[in-house]
């Protein structure tokens, strides 16, 4: 079974990260990957692809 989840960060991200250590712990929980700020993370928070993601070539 697939579970896709769908939100809208409005107005922004808060300050104290909640919002964020919120979406990474959904995120962990059902082994998913997150796309946010224009990257993709995978189930354990590592950037895959993106601008937040390192280029180990």
């Amino acid at each position: 079974m697939k579970t896709v989840l769908g939100c809208v960060i409005d107005p922004d991200w808060d300050d104290d990260g909640l919002v964020s250590e919120a979406l990474f712990t959904l995120n962990q929980a059902q082994a998913g990957v997150l796309f946010a700020l224009d990257t993709v993370f995978d189930s354990d928070g590592t950037p895959l692809v993106g601008p937040l993601a390192t280029d180990s070539a």
